[in-house]
């Protein structure tokens, strides 16, 4: 598989261009470090909607909105 930046990767059938990989893999390295740090009580996003799990409340509808920005920005 070619890993040379702008070449496409191959994972589950669907080619992926490496600056996806790298953002992915950016995006693990962060949440290893953050699971590293003293006091860390895991991720943000899930915390938030688990306690505000109403859909309408404004916490949850923004922790939504940044997993839809993540998300977006990983495909791109």
């Amino acid at each position: 598989m070619p890993t040379a930046a702008g070449a496409d990767v191959r994972r589950v059938g669907r080619p992926v261009r490496a600056v996806g990989f790298r953002r992915i893999r950016a995006l693990f390295d962060l949440t290893r470090q953050d699971m590293a740090t003293p006091g860390h009580r895991g991720c943000a996003t899930l915390d938030t909607t688990n306690e505000f799990p109403d859909a309408d409340h404004p916490a949850n509808l923004t922790a939504v909105a940044h997993k839809s920005e993540v998300q977006s920005w990983l495909a791109e």
